[in-house]
C-alpha cells in the first residue's frame, strides 16, 4: 500500500481503523456481559477485559496487514487497551470542580437570577412602570384642565 494512489490508501486505512475499533468494542462488550455486566466488575477486571479486547483487535489488525503482524499487533493493542483503561480507572474516582458558566464570571455583564431575585426585578419595574403612568396621567389631567380654562376665558361672556 506504500505507493498506492491517496484514495486507495484513505479506503484502506478506513477500512483498518473500522476493523480495529469495532472488533475493540464488540470483543470488550461480550467480555463485560460474560463476566457480569459492566456495573459487577471491578476495575481491575474492566482493565482485563480491556486488555483481551484490545489484543483481540490487535490480532484482527494483524490478520489483515498480513501473518507476521498478529502478534505484535496483539501486544500493541493489548497494551494500549489495558493502559487507556487503567488510566480510566485512575481518573474516574477524582472529583473535578464543579463546572462554571460564563454567567458566573465578575467579568460577565450578565448575571444568573434566581426566581426570587427575578420576581424583585420584574416587581420593580412594574413599580416603576405604574410611577410613570401615574405622572403621565397627572400630566395629561392638567393639561386638560389649563386647556379647558384657556377655551373658558377664549369664550366671550353673553349676558
Amino acid at each position: 500500500m506504500r505507493s498506492a494512489p491517496p484514495t486507495l490508501f484513505a479506503l484502506f486505512a478506513g477500512f483498518q481503523w473500522f476493523t480495529l475499533g469495532s472488533s475493540y468494542m464488540a470483543s470488550r462488550d461480550l467480555l463485560c456481559h460474560a463476566w457480569g455486566g459492566e456495573e459487577n466488575m471491578s476495575s481491575s477486571d474492566l482493565v482485563k477485559a480491556s486488555g483481551v479486547a484490545g489484543g483481540v483487535s490487535g490480532m484482527m489488525g494483524g490478520m489483515i496487514r498480513g501473518p507476521k503482524n498478529i502478534l505484535p499487533g496483539i501486544l500493541f493493542f493489548g497494551t494500549l487497551g489495558a493502559g487507556s483503561s487503567y488510566v480510566s480507572q485512575l481518573t474516574r474516582g477524582t472529583e473535578s470542580k464543579p463546572k462554571t458558566s460564563w454567567l458566573d464570571s465578575k467579568w460577565s455583564p450578565m448575571q444568573r437570577l434566581s426566581d426570587k431575585d427575578y420576581m424583585t426585578k420584574i416587581e420593580e419595574k412594574i413599580l416603576r412602570l405604574d410611577a410613570e403612568i401615574a405622572i403621565i396621567d397627572e400630566n395629561i389631567a392638567s393639561l386638560k384642565e389649563s386647556s379647558q380654562l384657556s377655551v373658558a376665558s377664549t369664550e366671550p361672556t353673553t349676558k
